[in-house]
């Protein structure tokens, strides 16, 4: 799975001809979570699930790594309003 951005030590992959819906695996310190992205009314909406045989984020990595994409993302998509749930499902 090809790297598309490192921050902090966070990895973020990608697979292009991956199933819906649409979502990155993000690895840190041999743990990892999957992050499905809706878009609904403007709002930015990430949402955090296990990997299978994987352990997964802390809380507290898992809302770090959602404040580096938002900040991340174009000056055009930061003034929409977000909301991430970091719970693990």
């Amino acid at each position: 799975m090809p790297k598309i951005f490192q921050y902090l030590g966070y990895i973020i992959r990608f697979y292009t001809n991956d199933h819906l819906p649409i979502h990155v695996h993000i690895e840190y310190r041999g743990k990892e979570v999957k992050v499905e992205f809706s878009i609904k009314d403007e709002l930015v909406i990430l949402l955090f699930k296990k990997v299978r045989g994987k352990n997964p984020l802390t809380e507290a990595e898992a809302k770090e790594v959602a404040v580096s994409i938002i900040l991340n993302l174009s000056p055009i998509e930061c003034q929409k309003k977000y909301k991430s749930s970091t719970a693990l499902t």
